[in-house]
């Protein structure tokens, strides 16, 4: 029986949709998008969400959640997350519209 791998073909294996032959007109393979372009992508949405002022630490065992007056949240509004490029970033919006209330970036 022969070695089918023994012999080594003449001409190069077709251009597939993984590897585009490379366009001297266009100056080479295509490019990649380049994700730094400011446009931002939600990754997660939540409708309800909450913020409270935190009160000084009192005692040396550390915060408790009953000491943030629960009952009544400082604001409340939607939370975002979106990526922005390789960064991300927590919006908090209120509810009716799309006013920000704050935002942390995120590295």
């Amino acid at each position: 029986m022969a070695n089918p791998f023994s012999t080594i073909p003449s001409s190069p294996p077709p251009a597939t949709s993984a590897n585009p032959p490379a366009i001297p007109a266009r100056g080479g393979p295509p490019k990649v998008p380049d994700q730094d372009d400011g446009q931002e992508r939600t990754l997660l949405l939540k409708q309800e969400a909450f913020v409270y002022k935190i009160p000084p630490q009192t005692k040396a065992v550390g915060w408790k959640a009953t000491d943030w007056n629960l009952e009544r949240p400082d604001w409340t509004g939607r939370m975002r997350l979106v990526s922005m490029g390789k960064g991300a970033k927590i919006k908090l919006e209120e509810k009716g519209g799309d006013k920000v209330y704050a935002i942390c970036p995120i590295e």
